[in-house]
């Protein structure tokens, strides 16, 4: 096989035969697969909910996208936006009706 034709392969294999192929800091890897999910969350602002991205994540740091060390570097407190409050939109009540008692007060 080619080099290219190899790359390609290794590009299209499953998440189970990266999990299956890795030997090094297993026990690390689910970890900073949670830790890496909140970090993509927070830097890309997705609604997604977390265990959606955790799989993304762990594909990312089998490949080498991302490394554990580089995972465990990041600090453990998050601070994630929170979502903007939508503003009510009222309509401002103008009464055209004015009580006599005021007109008298200034005249």
């Amino acid at each position: 096989m080619t080099k290219a034709k190899i790359e390609v392969e290794e590009k299209e294999k499953p998440l189970d035969a990266y999990i299956m192929e890795c030997y090094k800091d297993r026990y690390k890897i689910p970890f900073a697969a949670l830790r890496w999910a909140k970090e993509i969350k927070q830097k890309e602002n997705l609604p997604d909910p977390l265990p959606s991205l955790v799989l993304r994540a762990l594909k990312e740091i089998l490949t080498g996208q991302a490394t554990v060390a580089q995972v465990e570097k990041l600090p453990w407190a998050i601070k994630i936006a929170p979502q903007p409050i939508p503003m009510v939109q009222t309509t401002p009540t103008i009464s055209l009706n004015v009580d006599k008692k005021e007109e008298e007060g200034k005249k």
